[in-house]
């Protein structure tokens, strides 16, 4: 029997040591160790190890070293991990006999050549997830504790704002994750923090509230601001005194101010509730009796109100005739110097205005009086440049003019008025149809009239509205002079001062019928009543136009007050001719009052 002692020696004495050299020691019948690797060579066969090289499989471990240590001498990486045993002992420090030796789910090869990860650490970034996580279910890096570099730690990501450890914008929305959490305090899982369709990013840079949907308060979301060039910060983008949801509300542009012409975008903005509402407090006190009568205390109030802005006017001109010659800026100026005026600013603060701005007020008043549709014409007059403004009404399907002033005329007749004033011969007529819908905002319909059409609804007075006339001058007479009595007796008097009037331009200078102890001859004409003359005003001509002022007067009150019988006669005096260009012409009849009075 031969027994052989091997010795080997190690220092350390524990795997990862570094090995010293193995010396085969004979003993007894002297059998040796070759390879001096710790195995007999009698041995090696057994192991499959090679007894003339004491590192079979080349992994730097003797073959001894790796059988005493439970470790596969003929294979270079034991545990298949990527790691040769001999870099797993002397290197690594790793467990050749482990695959992961960390146990974080990672081979201890690949966190060496790989991930760069440590082997023996299963949190090597110190993060508080596994590398073994890190790599294959969350995809971060192991080495990194913030692998998007956000600022916010991987595992504060995954657990408390549930962000992606792996975007530094989680939402893809132009903010980091940690400005959105520290800095805006913003949703960083939503691109659009308040859902008004404007991403948080761009709220910043228009400066609205990203935690609020409607930052100026307008009724409009910020997103569907932006998206429409309004201003999201501003309630009033083109500061016309109304707010920018309240336009699209009634269907105007709220990135146009409506102060600049005349149209369906100046009257439904320029006239809307809101925009009456601010003078309902005069509209109430000129609300009473018939449409008429409303229509005339209206302009009666505004002739008494409102005075013409000539200098703007001048501006009106001239901007029209210099325009193709000014620069820029002096468009922009004449356009704000004469840009149509809000109702409320023409009725309290400027009390003054030129047609279009007489023209929205009146419609204004009108409405709120209860008194719709009215009608706004934009007049176009031949061989002008410059235009004219003004509203109707329609009484009894006669159209009546609301021109600035008492009385309102027949648009028929007002047609040959314009020309014999000097305001110009109408071309033609856009009329704009005004009413209002069951939320009181304006409706708008719009149709042309040439001159024709106008001159076709022309009506002179006849001599039975003349007649009429009479009638209805001596009912007043007699209501503001209760003791009055018609008295024939007075009539060859009144004739004959009516036809000396017409010859010589002076009384015939009769003499009083017996009975009578004193008397006088009262005188009036009116060379313009013919152009305003329509049945259903005559009462109101009479009253508040010709005669009834004179009653009132302090001659002819004196003369009446001593006297009760009276007889009076209305006739034609002349006529009044005005042609237009075309050859067309209307006469209208001047009248002529001559009343004698006794007593």
């Amino acid at each position: 029997m031969v027994s052989l002692l091997v010795v080997s020696v190690f220092s350390a004495g524990c795997i990862g040591g570094g090995q010293t050299s193995l010396t085969p020691t004979v003993t007894g019948s002297g059998v040796a160790d070759s390879d001096g690797d710790g195995i007999p060579d009698s041995e090696e066969g057994k192991y499959g190890t090679n007894p003339n090289n004491k590192d079979t499989d080349g992994d730097g471990l003797s073959d001894g070293f790796e059988l005493e240590h439970g470790i596969d001498p003929t294979l270079k990486d034991t545990d298949d991990d990527g790691l040769s045993d001999g870099f797993e002992v002397n290197v690594y420090n790793t467990s050749p006999r482990m695959k992961d030796t960390d146990g974080d789910g990672l081979s201890d090869g690949s966190e060496v050549h790989t991930y760069g990860s440590n082997p023996l650490s299963k949190d090597t970034d110190g993060d508080g997830i596994g590398d073994g996580d890190e790599v294959l279910r969350y995809g971060t890096d192991p080495l990194s504790a913030d692998s998007d570099g956000d600022g916010l730690s991987d595992p504060s990501e995954l657990s408390n704002y549930t962000t992606s450890p792996l975007s530094a914008d989680t939402d893809g929305d132009g903010l980091g994750d940690y400005g959105e959490i520290f800095t805006y305090h913003t949703d960083p899982l939503r691109q659009d923090s308040d859902d008004d369709g404007l991403d948080d990013y761009s709220e910043l840079a228009y400066g609205t509230n990203p935690w609020e949907e409607d930052s100026d308060n307008d009724t409009l979301l910020d997103g569907y601001e932006a998206q429409h060039g309004l201003d999201p910060i501003s309630p009033d983008t083109d500061e016309d005194y109304l707010s920018d949801g309240y336009e699209v509300e009634i269907g105007t542009d709220p990135a146009l101010d409506w102060r600049y012409g005349l149209d369906e975008e100046t009257l439904k903005a320029g006239l809307s509730r809101i925009m009456r509402q601010q003078i309902s407090g005069i509209a109430r006190n000129l609300s009473s009796g018939s449409v008429l009568d409303r229509a005339w205390a209206i302009l009666e109030w505004i002739n008494a109100t409102i005075t013409y802005n000539h200098t703007k006017a001048e501006f009106v001109e001239e901007s029209v005739v210099r325009w193709e010659s000014l620069n820029e800026t002096e468009k922009w100026l004449y356009l704000n110097l004469t840009r149509v005026q809000a109702i409320n600013d023409t009725a309290y603060r400027l009390k003054s205005g030129i047609c279009t701005d007489y023209a929205l007020l009146t419609s204004g008043l009108l409405l709120e009086a209860n008194v719709s549709p009215v009608y706004v014409l934009s007049i176009d007059y031949w061989n002008r440049s410059t235009g004219h403004a003004t509203v109707a009404i329609k009484v009894n399907g006669t159209y009546l003019v609301l021109d600035q002033r008492l009385p309102p005329v027949p648009l028929g007749n007002y047609y040959w008025y314009s020309i014999y004033t000097g305001m110009g011969e109408i071309e033609n007529v856009t009329v704009y149809r005004v009413s209002l819908d069951e939320r009181g905002e304006v409706v708008v319909r719009n149709w042309t009239w040439r001159a024709e059409r106008l001159k076709a609804m022309a009506r002179a007075p006849g001599e039975g509205d003349i007649g009429s006339l009479g009638t209805l001058v001596e009912k007043l007479l007699v209501e503001k002079y209760p003791g009055y009595t018609k008295d024939e007796r007075l009539r060859d008097l009144a004739e004959k001062d009516f036809g000396a009037l017409l010859a010589t331009g002076d009384y015939a200078n009769g003499y009083l019928p017996g009975g009578f102890e004193k008397g006088w001859v009262l005188s009036s004409r009116h060379p313009l009543i013919g152009f305003y003359y329509t049945s259903l005003m005559a009462g109101k001509l009479v009253r508040y136009l010709w005669p009834g002022p004179d009653f009132d007067g302090g001659e002819w009150r004196e003369i009446l007050s001593q006297c009760d019988h009276y007889y009076l006669k209305i006739g034609k005096y002349g006529e009044i001719t005005v042609r237009d260009h075309t050859g067309d012409s209307f006469e209208v009849p001047e009248l002529l009052l001559v009343m004698e009075v006794a007593g």
